[in-house]
């Protein structure tokens, strides 16, 4: 067994996803895949759930659509087939995907890529599976929200971005901890994305972004400081303003399949 097995063996053995949709963030990223799903029109789409986990993202898709899920996890991999009885789940490497080419109509890589240490290659993969003019959507924590760009903006006061340099919270400075969130959230996160960097490696990946839609806008380190109900109805007064629909804390790229196979 790899180390990268061992190390996701063992977060799947901590904790399961079976509350993963109690997480808002999660909630409204789901949510906004299944938005861009829903806008094919077509529903005997084949769909691949790529790092499918435990099989919940699965499991919602599979309600309207036939789909297939591939983790690196035998645990979790056994899990989402538990799950979803009527989806077909094995184990897999991003790498080297276990599919023939041209096999699927849409990939979901939701809340993946940050975790790839060889993000391209893993592109380049799914673009392969995928058929002919097939989508990929793939969602991520981002640099680029709203509340980033705002503290980015105040950090060019040199003052201010020293001073919190200086200050400690849990083992780790002040400026850290607010900038580079997006790293610490998770301890299987390798890269964090800013708009611009993820769709440059989706153009060079072969893939053409046509949409990108922020969901939630408040990040999601900060719903622990603020009760459910109050960050719901944020959200939602947040989400009708227009620059906020794409800078939200979770970003969903659609993007379409634009190179030939391997």
């Amino acid at each position: 067994m790899s180390e990268e097995i061992k190390k996701y063996e063992c977060v799947a053995k901590d904790f399961s996803h079976d509350q993963l949709l109690e997480s808002y963030h999660h909630l409204r990223r789901l949510e906004m895949v299944l938005y861009f799903l829903g806008n094919f029109g077509r529903k005997n789409l084949l769909i691949l759930d790529a790092g499918c986990g435990d099989g919940v993202q699965a499991g919602r898709i599979a309600e309207a659509y036939k789909v297939e899920g591939v983790d690196l996890s035998p645990t979790r991999t056994k899990r989402a087939k538990k799950r979803v009885i009527n989806g077909k789940f094995i184990v897999g490497d991003l790498y080297n995907l276990p599919f023939k080419s041209n096999t699927f109509d849409v990939v979901v890589l939701g809340e993946i890529i940050e975790h790839l240490h060889e993000p391209e290659k893993a592109l380049l993969e799914i673009n392969q599976s995928l058929k002919p003019n097939g989508y990929l959507i793939v969602d991520t924590v981002s640099r680029s929200n709203a509340i980033d760009v705002f503290l980015l903006f105040l950090m060019k006061i040199n003052h201010l971005k020293t001073f919190l340099k200086t200050k400690n919270v849990k083992g780790m400075n002040l400026y850290d901890k607010l900038i580079n969130w997006g790293l610490y959230i998770d301890r299987t996160h390798v890269m964090f994305y800013d708009m611009k960097a993820l769709k440059e490696l989706l153009n060079q990946s072969n893939f053409n972004v046509i949409d990108i839609r922020g969901a939630p806008c408040l990040r999601y380190d900060f719903p622990s400081l603020i009760k459910p109900t109050i960050l719901k109805i944020a959200d939602k007064i947040l989400s009708n303003i227009p620059y906020l629909k794409k800078y939200g804390a979770i970003q969903v790229f659609l993007c379409k399949k634009t190179g030939g196979n391997k």
